[in-house]
Order: structure tokens, then C-alpha cells, then sequence
């Protein structure tokens, strides 16, 4: 176990550690988890007010308590730190409010940086203890070099623990693997579970189509997919769509009724007819109608409701975003969407408009079609394609077939293929649903 390190010892870096407490102040349990890994119980933290805090926020998240400046400062003893408890209170308040500004690699390098410093202190001051103990002129050499070779080989045993043998990988995968049901995501159509084995927290999942095709039901088809079956909560962010339009739509595909029903029934003020149908999703299905949203707008919005497990957003061109052209847009969007995911530790599926080579909506999507959409080749973990299938006009004028959506999968995992078993999307009745 280190020496315990004075407070009184130098170097630090304040900013680091700052940045580390305002990520951890938004109380997102998987912020909190990946920053526990590198700094544990919060030895590294040189400030003592720092160190508090984020033992404060450990015990709350331990506690499966609300994370908020309000809880944290309960915890605190501020006679001990001779501060003012409504300064320390409106302090954490003023970093709770730039918290969401960290992505989760930024937090985790910062992470790092505190505990990294703090081994320099430990190491500072155990040779300087080391060589005050042994300043006597008659001071046995070989015992001095033998408590260094101590000092460096625990140093040593620090990072051999980094090292992950075969059968310590098993178990992690193991632990992993049994997490990750609980939280995995299925589309809930077989064919396309089976080709991506659906989508686990971190994932972005892209649907790619021209307009008029269908991805907007496609995507609310899924968030009632995963309520129905999965019990997990989601929010759909309609940056295009009014949310009585996308209501309207959701209501046609649970009870059957086409979009002029489902008005009709409103207008005869007989909704109570929908109720038996609709109420079942109050708890699990929720939209958010707002223009121009950053990310951060949308992580923010995200991690202010309590157990959500996956995000809709409809679609990735109006998501606010800088970039000269499109192209760099769309590029820096597909980067930072992948960290927000990773961020907020839940799926993210976002609907993205094909270029004018995606035609009229008849041909099938490909890879080559994606590609003109800048880096969200290299930054989706899953991508779906989807595109109409008309009806055929027979010589004597009618017509033969089924009209139809058909959707393809363009990437599972990290290997692109294209699926040659694609599933229709089909009407009952009212709008399409999968």
C-alpha cells in the first residue's frame, strides 16, 4: 500500500482534476464506472475539496442515489475544509453546467493524467524519505539500493498488472457478455438481428434511404420493438417531423387505423378508443420535437431522462454541426455521434438521407451510395439500406405484385455484406410497421 502523500506535496495539475469532477457531476453511471477504474477510491486528487466530491459522487452512485450538487454537498463536512457551504454548493453548480462539454475520452485521458501525476508524487516522496532515513555517514549502501530496487519494482508490479493473461481475458469477456445481455438491443426482426446481433451501448446503427421511403417509420417501428419486447426505454428526437405528425403515425401503426382514421376518430372526440392500445407504451416510448440540436443538445436532453437505453434521431442532416461543406459536416458528425454514444453508454440510431445516386427510392442501396456521406463508412458499427419495391404495370394497362419496402444490411459488425434475405415492410391497415 503507498505512503499517504501530504498535503503539502507538489505537483498537480488543477485543470485535470477539475475536468475529471464537472464530467462526473452530470451522474452518468458510465462515466463514473470507466473514471472508478483508473482512479479508485480518489487517492490521486491533490485537491482535498476534489477528493471529497468524488467520494461523495462514488457513494451516491453506490447508493443508486440521484447524482446532483444539492446530495453531494449533504455529504460534505465543509467546517472541516473551511468553506462556506453555499460557495462549495454554487461551485459545483457552475461545473455540473459545463460537465456535458467533456466527451468520454477526453474525461478518461484527464483520468489518467491525475493518477499518473500522483504516482510522480508517491515516487517524489518515497525517495526523499528514503534519503532522509539514510543520511547518517555510517549508512549501509546496499540497503539504500535495495530500497530502490523496492520502490522501482513495485512501479514495476503496477504495470504488469495492465498485462491481461488468456484465462483473466475469459473472465472479463465472460462478465462482459453476461452485462451486455441486459442491455443488448434487438431490432426485432430475426433476419436482421441474426446479420448484426443487434446493438450493444456505444453502438451506432445508420438507415440510409432517399425520401419517401420509409426510414422514419422504420426507426419508430423499432422503438416500439424494443419497448414491447425489451422493456427498454427510448426517445426519439424529431428534427424534421412535428410531433403530432410523428404521433399520428405511431398511433396508425399500433392500432391498425390509417392517418385520416386516427384524425377521424380525434375529431369525434372518441380517443378513448385508442387508449387501450397506446397507453401501454407511456412509460417506455417518449419524442423530443426541437430544431437544430447539437450533440451536446441531445446528450444533455438524453442523460437528463433517467434509464433511457437507446436514442432516435431523425435525421443526421439537421443536426446542428460545424463544417464548411456537407461533406466535412456530416464527416465531424459521424466522429463525435460514435462518442456520444460510447458517452452516454446506450445505442444510437440515426436516419440519414442518400445522395441524389440513390435515384428515385426503386434501387437498392449499396455501399458506393453510403460513401458519398463522409466518414460514416469508417465510424458505423451498423448500417441498413432501404428502398421500394413498386408495383409492375401489366400490357393491359393494371397492375401485378405487391408494393413494398424492402431493407438490406450494409455492414453488421466490421464486415460488409450485402443481405440477400431482405424483409418487406408491409401496411395492416394503417402506416407501415416492421
Amino acid at each position: 500500500m503507498r505512503n499517504e502523500i501530504p498535503e503539502g506535496t507538489p505537483a498537480f495539475d488543477s485543470t485535470s482534476e477539475q475536468t475529471v469532477i464537472s464530467a462526473l457531476l452530470l451522474g452518468k453511471h458510465s462515466t463514473i464506472d470507466a473514471v472508478q477504474s483508473i482512479l479508485g477510491e480518489g487517492e490521486a486528487f491533490y485537491i482535498k475539496w476534489h477528493r471529497l466530491v468524488y467520494q461523495a459522487i462514488l457513494s451516491l452512485r453506490e447508493a443508486d442515489t440521484v447524482i446532483d450538487p444539492a446530495n453531494i454537498a449533504a455529504l460534505i463536512d465543509f467546517k472541516e475544509l473551511n468553506r462556506d457551504k453555499d460557495k462549495g454548493y454554487f461551485w459545483l453548480v457552475e461545473f455540473y453546467e459545463i460537465g456535458s462539454i467533456w466527451s468520454m475520452e477526453s474525461v478518461e485521458w484527464h483520468a489518467k493524467k491525475v493518477r499518473d501525476i500522483w504516482e510522480l508524487r508517491s515516487i517524489d516522496l518515497k525517495f526523499k524519505r528514503l534519503l532522509m532515513d539514510h543520511m547518517e555517514a555510517d549508512a549501509d549502501l546496499d540497503s539504500v539500493y535495495a530500497e530502490i530496487e523496492s520502490i522501482l519494482a513495485s512501479r514495476g508490479g503496477a504495470i504488469s498488472d495492465e498485462i491481461i493473461s488468456v484465462s483473466q481475458a475469459k473472465e472479463i469477456y465472460k462478465q462482459y457478455i453476461a452485462d451486455i445481455q441486459k442491455r443488448k438491443i434487438n431490432f426485432g426482426w430475426p433476419t436482421i438481428d441474426k446479420a448484426t446481433r443487434g446493438l450493444v451501448p456505444g453502438d451506432v446503427c445508420y438507415i440510409f434511404a432517399r425520401t419517401n421511403v420509409g426510414k422514419s417509420a422504420l426507426a419508430q417501428s423499432m422503438q416500439l420493438n424494443i419497448w414491447e419486447r425489451q422493456s427498454i426505454k427510448s426517445i426519439f428526437f424529431s428534427l424534421e417531423m412535428p410531433v403530432t405528425s410523428v404521433y399520428e403515425r405511431m398511433a396508425s401503426m399500433v392500432s391498425g387505423w390509417d392517418e385520416e382514421g386516427i384524425e377521424g376518430i380525434f375529431l369525434a372526440e372518441d380517443e378513448d378508443r385508442l387508449l387501450g392500445d397506446m397507453e401501454k407504451y407511456e412509460d417506455g416510448v417518449s419524442f423530443v420535437e426541437k430544431t437544430r440540436l447539437n450533440l451536446k443538445d441531445i446528450s444533455r436532453i438524453t442523460s437528463s431522462a433517467e434509464g433511457t437505453g437507446a436514442i432516435f434521431i431523425d435525421y443526421m442532416g439537421l443536426v446542428k454541426s460545424q463544417g464548411r461543406s456537407p461533406y466535412e459536416r456530416l464527416s465531424d458528425l459521424a466522429t463525435e455521434l460514435k462518442a456520444t454514444a460510447k458517452e452516454l453508454g446506450i445505442p444510437i440510431i440515426c436516419i440519414c438521407q442518400l445522395s441524389r445516386e440513390g435515384g428515385d427510392g426503386t434501387i437498392p442501396v449499396t455501399i458506393t451510395m453510403v460513401r458519398d456521406s463522409g466518414q460514416i463508412e469508417e465510424a458505423a458499427d451498423v448500417i441498413l439500406g432501404m428502398h421500394r419495391v413498386e408495383q409492375k404495370r401489366t400490357q393491359a394497362g393494371g397492375v401485378e405484385g405487391e408494393a413494398r419496402k424492402e431493407w438490406c444490411v450494409l455492414r453488421p459488425g466490421i464486415q460488409w455484406r450485402h443481405a440477400e434475405d431482405s424483409r418487406d415492410g408491409k401496411r395492416r391497415g394503417g402506416a407501415w410497421r416492421w
